[in-house]
């Protein structure tokens, strides 16, 4: 019995908690990220500690056909297309979106 009151309890505060957090504004809860550019990123390559990450994405791209790296957005519109209705009659294939660095049969 006492289990089960543990259970019931923790499921009670568990509610409240969430209760709680559903009425906060997400706009008014405090971030460090809010309002900040991105830090800096540097990517040291073993192989060639001084070159930067920019310049490591343009060596990248040139073992790419396309030419050069894809972008986040060119990921995003294959996605949007696959789940919009535009997609709906798409199945069981695989889309590769490489810049054509996949070989195709």
């Amino acid at each position: 019995m006492r289990r089960v009151a543990w259970i019931v309890f923790f499921f009670v505060a568990l509610l409240a908690l969430l209760a709680a957090g559903l009425r906060l504004n997400p706009r008014e809860v405090p971030s460090p990220l809010i309002g900040k550019p991105a830090p800096h990123f540097e990517l040291p390559l073993l192989q060639a500690p001084e070159k930067s990450f920019e310049q490591y994405m343009k060596d990248m791209g040139k073992t790419i056909p396309l030419g050069r790296v894809g972008d986040a957005e060119e990921f995003a519109s294959v996605a949007c297309f696959l789940a919009s209705d535009a997609g709906s009659y798409v199945s069981g294939v695989a889309i590769n979106v490489d810049g054509g660095a996949s070989p195709v049969v």
